[in-house]
C-alpha cells in the first residue's frame, strides 16, 4: 500500500477517502501518508460505507479474489494489485463478478505503463528478428517477510515475481508464449523463492525467466537478442531502454567500459524510482471517470493464473 498511496496522492481528482487493513501497524503506517482518511480494521466496514467510486486491493495475494469481489458487488470498481489471485477458479470469479456488476476492474500489471516498454517496442520495431529474451526479476532476502514469507498467503516467486513477465513479455515482444512450451525448470525450496522458467516465443525465440526472493540485491530488467543488437530495459538503475551491438560488433575497450559501468551499477542495491504504478493508477482513474474498460483487463490477469497454476502443478504451461 506504501507505493499506491503517494501515487494516488499525486493525481488530480482523486481523494483517498478511506483505508482499510487488518494490522494495526500497517493502517497507523498508511493513516500518517493519508491523514484525512477514515481507518477500518477490516474490508467490510470500508465497503459498507457506500460512498466510494473505486478501491485499490493491495492485499496479500490469497485475499485479491474476495476483496475484489466484494469491492465490485458493492457497486465499486477495483485495481487489483497482481496476482489476481492464487487459483484459476478464483481468479474467474472476479470476472464473473466483474461483468455482474458491469464496472471497470483492471488487473495490476503496472510494468506495462513504465516508460521504457514503450520505448523497447519502438527500439524492437527495426531490430529485426527476436533470437531471445532474457528476463531477471529479484527482491533481496531482507526485503521478504510477512506475507511474502507465508506461501499460503503471499504465493510463491511464481505468483510475487515471475508474473510481471508472464505478463509483460507478449506485451513488449508483441507475440505471444508457444502454447506448451514453458518448463518451470527450478522452483527453489519449500517457501518458493526461486524460479526459473524457460520456454519459447510463437515466433521461436526462446526465452529464461529468473524471479528470486532470496538474492542479495534488486533485479528487474529484460534483455532481448537479435542479430546484430540487443535491446535492454533496466526497470531499477536506468532512465531509458538501451539498443547495444552484440558484443562481436564492438571494439574491446567499449565492452571493458560497459562491464566496469555495469559492475558498478549492481554495485547500487537502492532501486530508482518507480514512475509505473503512478502511470497504471492513472490509466484506471481516467477509465473509471470515463467509464471505459480498463487496462490492463481482468483478462491478463486470469491468463497468468492459469499460467502459474500449470507451472506449478505439473512443471508446464
Amino acid at each position: 500500500m506504501a507505493g499506491h498511496l503517494p501515487a494516488l496522492a499525486q493525481i488530480a481528482g482523486v481523494e483517498v477517502a478511506a483505508l482499510a487493513d487488518p494490522d494495526p501497524g500497517r493502517l497507523a503506517e498508511a493513516a500518517r501518508l493519508m491523514p484525512r482518511a477514515r481507518t477500518h480494521v477490516g474490508a467490510e466496514a470500508l465497503l459498507s460505507a457506500g460512498d466510494l467510486d473505486a478501491a485499490i486491493v493491495a492485499a496479500p495475494p490469497k485475499a485479491h479474489a474476495e476483496l475484489a469481489i466484494a469491492a465490485l458487488r458493492s457497486g465499486i470498481a477495483v485495481y487489483v494489485e497482481k496476482p489476481l489471485a492464487l487459483r484459476p477458479e478464483d481468479a474467474q470469479a472476479v470476472l464473473r463478478a466483474r461483468d455482474a456488476a458491469g464496472l471497470p476492474a483492471a488487473a495490476g500489471f503496472n510494468l506495462r505503463f513504465h516508460p521504457q516498454v514503450e520505448q523497447g517496442r519502438a527500439l524492437i520495431a527495426g531490430a529485426g528478428a527476436l533470437r531471445a529474451v532474457d528476463a531477471h526479476i529479484a527482491v533481496p532476502r531482507k526485503a521478504h517477510s510477512g506475507w511474502r514469507a507465508d506461501p499460503a498467503q503471499g504465493g510463491t516467486a511464481l505468483d510475487d515475481l515471475a508474473s510481471h513477465y508472464l505478463d509483460l513479455i507478449p506485451v513488449l515482444c508483441g507475440r505471444g508464449f508457444e502454447p506448451g512450451s514453458l518448463r518451470l525448470i527450478h522452483s527453489g525450496d519449500a517457501t518458493g523463492d526461486d524460479a526459473l522458467i524457460a520456454g519459447r516465443m510463437d515466433s521461436g525465440a526462446s526465452c529464461l525467466i529468473r524471479a528470486s526472493r532470496s538474492q542479495h540485491d534488486w533485479q528487474n530488467r529484460v534483455t532481448l537478442t537479435f542479430d546484430d543488437c540487443r535491446i535492454e530495459l533496466d526497470f531499477l538503475r536506468r532512465a531509458r531502454a538501451q539498443r547495444r551491438l552484440n558484443a562481436y560488433h564492438e571494439p574491446r575497450r567499449r565492452r571493458w567500459v560497459q562491464a566496469l559501468g555495469d559492475a558498478r551499477a549492481l554495485a547500487r542495491v537502492r532501486p530508482m524510482p518507480d514512475p509505473s504504478i503512478g502511470l497504471a493508477l492513472r490509466a484506471f482513474v481516467s477509465a473509471v471517470q470515463a467509464g471505459q474498460p480498463t487496462q490492463p483487463p481482468l483478462e491478463a490477469g486470469l491468463q497468468v493464473c492459469a499460467l502459474v497454476d500449470a507451472l506449478r502443478r505439473t512443471g508446464a504451461a
